[in-house]
């Protein structure tokens, strides 16, 4: 009996558009709700808005632009391509979401997981197809988790402020954002917007999150000119001055350690021990080749005005005279000291992974970064 209401219904429908095309829209509406009632379902009040084709993208990107509190996105593919233009859409639309998560607005995202998931694995739960944007995201601390069972989480659907739903066909790719033909629409409804929600609460997902440990994630800041100026880190490591370079960074994880003191006391056998300088020929040495990289970055480099009394603590205070006007700085992990990087490492070495983790957080597609090495050589010296 309902299949045969549904069924006339549809026809009628058809027929409608057919031959009444100015009052489709009111006769499709009337039609949901004579359906709605016949089935028994809910009925709830709408504002609903095609955004079918191309429509989506720009539409789409305003509405993530103007949410105030919450976004939830459950999307079946989400695909930024590693060599993304930045005026790419899935790109477009995912820094839409680290924008919002950056302004304070509540992003959640769940993406389906095509990738073999082993619940007993350590290894980062990752995706081939999704793998990037979720990389992205959760780089700048959007809450991304996976769906992994053995079919698919299908769904290409945002919600956004509780009130506001965006569904249909559109996937997060170039070819369904840009060039095929897919289906969607915007309904505002609030408790249509409340029931997607709903549906989405009983997913069972798995985080995106990579767990790190605490001195990766303790960061020391250290000024960006330092990196940039070609008479500092550059000059250093093309003369192959690795004691200053080292000094440098050491003092600025003291620093940190006693919280940015204005004047730096700096215990100059605990230097000499992370300068790895050889501590077998007593304290006095390994003191005096300590104190010479610390006056070549004061009467050199100029990047620290220098006390060292006599069998005490050397006293420093930071200058920027010779940082240039670059502003910002390179953010340093603990474990760059931890894992022993600035002691097995070589010079150039050294340098390149300040580079990495400078280009990282200027790329368009964070934490992978991509620039040919005449950029690169131009812009480090």
């Amino acid at each position: 009996m309902l299949r045969s209401i549904e069924s006339s219904f549809g026809f009628l429908a058809i027929q409608l558009r057919r031959r009444l095309p100015i009052f489709a829209s009111t006769a499709a509406c009337s039609l949901l709700i004579l359906t709605s009632v016949a089935l028994g379902r809910p009925q709830t009040e709408a504002l609903v808005e095609d955004i079918s084709g191309t429509s989506y993208l720009p539409t789409v990107q305003a509405e993530l632009q103007a949410a105030t509190s919450s976004i939830v996105v459950a999307m079946f593919e989400m695909r930024v391509p590693q060599d993304a233009a930045a005026e790419n859409p899935s790109l477009v639309l995912v820094n839409e979401l680290i924008a919002a998560h950056a302004r304070g607005v509540d992003v959640d995202v769940i993406l389906n997981l095509r990738s073999r998931f082993d619940p007993e694995s350590t290894d980062p739960v990752r995706d081939h197809a999704n793998g990037l944007a979720a990389g992205m995201l959760t780089y700048k601390g959007v809450d991304v988790s996976y769906f992994p069972q053995t079919y698919h989480m299908h769904s290409k659907l945002v919600v956004i402020d509780g009130k506001t739903v965006v569904v249909g066909s559109h996937n997060w790719t170039y070819s369904a954002l840009a060039k095929n033909i897919e289906s969607s629409s915007l309904i505002r409804s609030p408790e249509h917007a409340q029931e997607k929600l709903a549906n989405i609460a009983k997913l069972k997902t798995v985080s995106a999150a990579v767990k790190l440990p605490p001195d990766v994630e303790q960061i020391i800041s250290v000024p960006l000119g330092f990196l940039l100026s070609p008479d500092l880190a550059p000059f250093m490591t093309t003369q192959n001055d690795e004691r200053a370079f080292d000094a440098y960074l050491l003092l600025h994880r003291y620093s940190d350690e006693k919280e940015g003191d204005a004047v730096l006391s700096v215990d100059m056998q605990r230097l000499a021990s992370d300068l790895a300088i050889d501590s077998s020929k007593g304290g006095s040495y390994s003191r005096k080749i300590a104190t010479r990289p610390l006056r070549k970055l004061a009467d050199h480099y100029r990047l620290i005005d220098l006390e060292i009394p006599r069998g005490k603590n050397a006293q420093v205070t930071f200058l920027n005279n010779a940082l240039g006007s670059a502003a910002g700085v390179i953010h340093l992990p603990l474990a760059y000291w931890t894992y022993d990087l600035a002691t097995e490492l070589k010079q150039a070495e050294k340098m390149a992974y300040l580079i990495c983790l400078n280009e990282e957080t200027q790329a368009l597609t964070p934490p992978l970064w991509m620039k040919n090495q005449s950029d690169l050589t131009k812009k480090y010296s």
